[in-house]
């Protein structure tokens, strides 16, 4: 009979095997994530009851108190689906014979109408914008409808000026979104002689040195610094001295030691990680507000689609253009779209074909 601590164990074991079939499966970055996080969840609200023995009613309990902590119905909808997942691959793996969460209703959630910028917001956000950085990142987000994944994820050596293409990674695998010459223009000005790496870099300073005086004598000096990796990561930490003997005041000391410090991988190659969702979501909203508008990227992308509506273009594109695998998904922008709704009343309202055969009704009558 297993012991508390060896169930306890044993399900952080399984959670952590959950994680890597998760990559193995290629889910992007953002969904496991959210799987992981709730499994782990899950796992510590069985405490030392192994999850292979688990039931349905379980499962239950847990989505109840996830509830009663306030979780919007929606998100608590995602756990459910996260569990799911997560006992399909114990079946799977042959470690139970049955899957307690697909036992498990709930509710369907409504789908909310998503907030949508107009115009006018539109042109006061890209006003708002004071870096190159913050313009060409609310460029990108409203000029091609990307998810924060994708654009977080964008190589330079992947954008296609020719064609006016850039090949993406995120949610729906690998997809190529198109772009106009006026975001060209705005990842022309923030890119810059770059030619490889991740397009959206950090912003932070380059690391500084600063020399320390040190013992008794004056003119001794010390400095440390990070040391990177080619992959930007850091590698370890470097140390730097400078004797009395030597007579270097403090801006002597300093140059000797940036010099020292350049043959040591002291910089981190820009362009070398992707930058974190929550720094493009402070980005973002930064701009929004300077601007008095009240954003995030996901509204962008909402922006992005209802905007192409307005403008004329069918569900048929608009799909592509966003990446949606099904239309459904896409059809929910035609309750956003006040203009396509006007259009499509103003040529099908009951009252039309009245109207031309009574030579457009009489003056004062209503149709």
């Amino acid at each position: 009979m297993p012991t508390h601590m060896d169930s306890r164990a044993k399900n952080r074991e399984l959670a952590v095997r959950f994680e890597r079939w998760l990559v193995l499966q290629r889910y992007s970055p953002v969904t496991r994530e959210m799987y992981t996080r709730t499994v782990r969840e899950y796992v510590k609200f069985l405490d030392a009851r192994q999850v292979t023995r688990s039931n349905h009613l379980d499962v239950q309990e847990f989505l109840a108190q996830q509830a009663a902590r306030g979780i919007l119905p929606r998100t608590v909808l995602y756990k459910l689906y996260s569990v799911r997942i997560f006992f399909d691959f114990l079946s799977l793996g042959g470690l139970i014979n049955w899957t307690p969460p697909r036992m498990v209703q709930m509710r369907s959630v409504r789908r909310h109408v998503p907030h949508v910028l107009t115009q006018q917001e539109v042109r006061r956000v890209f006003r708002a914008a004071r870096t190159t950085h913050e313009r060409a990142l609310v460029e990108v987000f409203y000029g091609t409808g990307c998810r924060t994944d994708e654009v977080r994820t964008m190589l330079i050596e992947d954008i296609d000026y020719v064609r006016r293409r850039i090949k993406v990674r995120g949610k729906v695998g690998t997809r190529y979104v198109l772009f106009s010459p006026r975001v060209e223009r705005a990842l022309r000005a923030y890119v810059g002689e770059r030619r490889e790496g991740y397009v959206f870099v950090e912003q932070k300073p380059l690391q500084s040195y600063r020399p320390n005086a040190c013992g008794e004598l004056p003119g001794t000096w010390k400095c440390r610094w990070k040391r990177y990796d080619s992959k930007g990561r850091v590698a370890g930490i470097e140390n730097a001295g400078v004797r009395s003997s030597q007579g270097m005041d403090y801006q002597k000391a300093w140059a000797y030691f940036v010099k020292v410090a350049r043959r040591n991988e002291a910089q981190r190659p820009i362009g070398s990680r992707p930058l974190a969702h929550a720094t493009i979501q402070k980005a973002v909203q930064r701009v929004g507000l300077r601007a008095g508008v009240r954003i995030n990227p996901r509204n962008f992308r909402h922006t992005y689609a209802t905007h192409l509506l307005d403008n004329g273009a069918d569900l048929r594109t608009v799909q592509e253009l966003m990446g949606h695998t099904s239309i459904v998904s896409t059809q929910l922008y035609t309750h956003v779209s006040k203009q396509v709704v006007q259009r499509a009343y103003d040529r099908f309202y009951p009252g039309r074909t009245l109207a031309k055969k009574n030579g457009g009704g009489r003056r004062g009558e209503s149709e």
